[in-house]
């Protein structure tokens, strides 16, 4: 039951979530920084961010449960405490894929044998 097709499948998963959690974690940034400190709160900014937290999830549960806990910190703080779980899981995400190719390519069992001459 174990076929390439399927590795495949969870590899073009992981470069899916990677590439979404990218993407929209630098449009944030970009619209974050792009605005003026004094113009207020950028709602757009954060319309944009607001997949970033289930994508993060568990560690962005604290984020998500009680979203006014973390108003005290400055910009970049909050950005990383808000944010980084979804980084957080990319990085989790990638560390047990290259695991699982690496297991996959040591099993004796998986290796095809080459015809003798």
């Amino acid at each position: 039951m174990n076929t390439p097709g399927v590795s495949r499948v969870w590899r073009r998963l992981f470069i899916t979530h990677a590439a979404v959690v990218v993407l929209l974690t630098t449009v944030f940034l970009v619209a974050t920084f792009a605005a003026a400190p004094e113009d207020g709160v950028d709602i757009g900014a954060a319309v944009l961010a607001l997949p970033l937290l289930p994508l993060g999830l568990p560690w962005s549960w604290p984020a998500l449960s009680d979203p006014y806990q973390f108003d005290g910190l400055s910009t970049l703080p909050w950005i990383v405490v808000t944010f980084g779980p979804a980084m957080l899981n990319v990085l989790l995400h990638g560390v047990a894929l290259m695991v699982v190719s690496r297991i996959r390519r040591r099993r004796p069992g998986d290796r095809l044998v080459s015809p003798s001459r």
